[in-house]
């Protein structure tokens, strides 16, 4: 599976952050595996293990395992997500949503959140998404 978009918002009462794939030519359409979990500093990008800066006071680690931006097809490389690396967000729940790394079909990415922050993740088709709600915390 290819990683196509990534975009986040702000809507009343909760943040969304959306992943959205496009199978390999021939695959079907499926969100590929992925784990998310509570993560603690420091963070390395992965396979460099260079230090990785992340805004926030509690971090959600997801990784897509069979995932990857970048289609290796013939002799030239293509990214298929061109957006941002890292993105500071700044909203209530999601501060900043950063690429961990994009190795050997393990896509992984760290989201930096407000304390108190939990989520709610759910897969939606056409087109394959995984949309993770971040709801405000209330005062």
């Amino acid at each position: 599976m290819y990683v196509t978009d990534v975009r986040v918002g702000t809507h009343p009462g909760y943040d969304r952050i959306t992943f959205e794939f496009t199978p390999a030519e021939g695959s079907p359409a499926a969100l590929p595996k992925y784990e998310l979990s509570p993560a603690q500093p420091p963070f390395t990008y992965d396979p460099s293990d260079k230090p990785m800066e992340v805004e926030g006071d509690t971090f959600l680690h997801i990784i897509f395992h069979g995932a990857t931006g970048v289609k290796i097809e013939g002799e030239t490389p293509e990214e298929t997500y061109t957006g941002p690396k890292e993105i500071k967000a700044g909203h209530p729940s999601l501060v900043e949503a950063e690429l961990q790394s994009d190795f050997e079909a393990t896509l992984q990415w760290m989201l930096g959140l407000s304390p108190g922050t939990c989520w709610n993740a759910s897969e939606q088709g056409d087109p394959t998404r995984l949309v993770i709600d971040l709801p405000h915390r209330s005062e």
